[in-house]
């Protein structure tokens, strides 16, 4: 038997009541961090954007990143991603798009 092969998408989202539910895991061991603080950080910090990981229509992820700006130069910062899909793995699957994504930083954390 053949492996399929899974065409995942990223594209820019709003935050949702969907967005919070799948970055709920990602504020485990944290312990004053709360889902809604990274809606604020959207609101309110201009880097910061959400994106949602897409397998045809079903949505399998979202992940927040953000640039931080230090005297040494800009830093790309993946600060939430949460997501599941049978079969992939995610993580190996969507950090190089992610990364990718980052313009003008010296590192990326």
């Amino acid at each position: 038997m053949e492996a399929t092969e899974k065409v995942l998408t990223i594209t820019p989202a709003e935050w949702s009541h969907e967005a919070a539910r799948i970055l709920a895991s990602s504020i485990r061991g944290a312990p004053c961090f709360r889902v809604a603080d990274y809606a604020r950080e959207l609101a309110t910090a201009p880097d910061a954007r959400l994106y949602r990981v897409a397998d045809g229509a079903a949505t399998v992820g979202y992940v927040m990143v953000r640039i931080e700006r230090y005297a040494g130069g800009a830093e790309g910062v993946i600060a939430a991603a949460g997501g599941k899909l049978a079969g992939a793995a995610l993580y190996r699957q969507v950090l190089p798009a992610i990364e990718s994504m980052f313009r003008g930083v010296k590192t990326i954390r």
